[in-house]
């Protein structure tokens, strides 16, 4: 039997455990991380290259949707599912035009819950022409991420497993890119763009971080 790769995405620990149960009810299925930071989630699809990724839309700090946006700019056999509160043609909308496989509620019954992934595995291809619409880098992103949460160039550089000098490096970049002069106003300029929300993390390691 054929098993697939599941990485969960979720600000709230205790939904991200109830997923994982719910998940050892399907052989089908292995869940090879769960973590509450897109920069985590980014950092684990490059590493465990899982086949599908259950992606919050209220993830602090850079979206949800962002997320699923730059999971399909990476161009790795990753489907993404968003998951919501309601789905409303809104939401499946924004859900569609960020390159998600697909829409699942937060309050779907794990029957349903499966068959969404399968039906999501199953689709030949993804959309992924909101790549364009994502002048950052991925490793530009996890930082953006980072710094949207109020992580110091250290916390970064430890998250992230670089170093300081490099962090500085990409936030010079990120600053090129977005035409701002400090933080601020990179931070404002993506929440215009709505690729963040702000959030805060008291230590940059709060989320699981989970391989298999």
């Amino acid at each position: 039997m054929l098993v697939r790769r599941l990485l969960i995405v979720d600000e709230q620990p205790l939904f991200r455990q109830g997923i994982c149960a719910v998940v050892q009810d399907f052989p089908q299925f292995r869940v090879v991380g769960d973590v509450d930071a897109a920069h985590q989630a980014l950092q684990l699809t490059t590493e465990a290259r899982p086949h599908v990724a259950l992606v919050s839309h209220t993830l602090p700090g850079l979206t949800g949707m962002t997320l699923i946006s730059s999971l399909a700019a990476m161009r790795l056999p990753c489907a993404a599912v968003a998951m919501v509160s309601e789905i409303t043609p809104e939401a499946a909308q924004m859900a569609r035009q960020a390159g998600a496989a697909g829409i699942v509620s937060r309050a779907v019954e794990p029957a349903e819950l499966a068959t969404v992934i399968q039906r999501c595995l199953a689709k030949s291809s993804r959309v992924s022409q909101t790549s364009n619409l994502l002048p950052l880098s991925t490793r530009e992103l996890e930082i953006l991420d980072c710094v949207a949460q109020g992580y110091s160039n250290r916390e970064i550089a430890e998250a992230l497993f670089v170093t300081e000098k490099t962090v500085k490096n990409h936030m010079t970049s990120v600053f090129r890119k977005l035409d701002v002069e400090d933080r601020v106003q990179a931070l404002l300029t993506a929440v215009r763009r709505g690729w963040v929300t702000f959030g805060n993390h008291a230590t940059y390691d709060s989320g699981t971080r989970r391989t298999a």
